[in-house]
């Protein structure tokens, strides 16, 4: 889990987990929903559907208050693998793009550091 606080004070929430893994593969496979992004990374973005009861799940165990404007979204990595993302509010869609466009897979990251402490 990584929670952050933005300067305009939204809270995000950045979950990944088993059993998010198992939950959100089965959710999107049977809402035969498509992506609403899909960045060059290979990450892709999933709308979270009726997001407010996760959301506010994330927000009150992170100890916030939920907004009634929050959103979620649902992040598919090039593995297979899923993250949640829950805002105390709403991101505009560079933002949302911008923030896609930055993750990178814990595999590649982890190649990544090993080079530069071997430097």
């Amino acid at each position: 889990v990584m929670v952050y606080e933005a300067v305009d004070e939204r809270h995000l929430i950045l979950c990944q987990s088993e059993s998010f893994n198992s939950f959100f593969a089965s959710l999107l496979k049977w809402a035969q929903q498509h992506p609403i992004y899909t960045s060059s990374n290979g990450f892709k973005v999933w709308h979270g559907g009726p997001d407010k009861w996760w959301t506010e799940m994330h927000l009150r165990n992170c100890g916030f208050t939920p907004a009634d404007n929050r959103t979620g979204y649902v992040f598919e990595s090039p593995t297979g693998t899923y993250l949640s993302l829950a805002i105390n509010g709403q991101l505009t869609d560079k933002e949302l793009q911008t923030l896609v466009d930055s993750l990178v897979p814990a595999k590649e990251y982890e190649k990544l550091k090993k080079g530069k402490s071997d430097e």
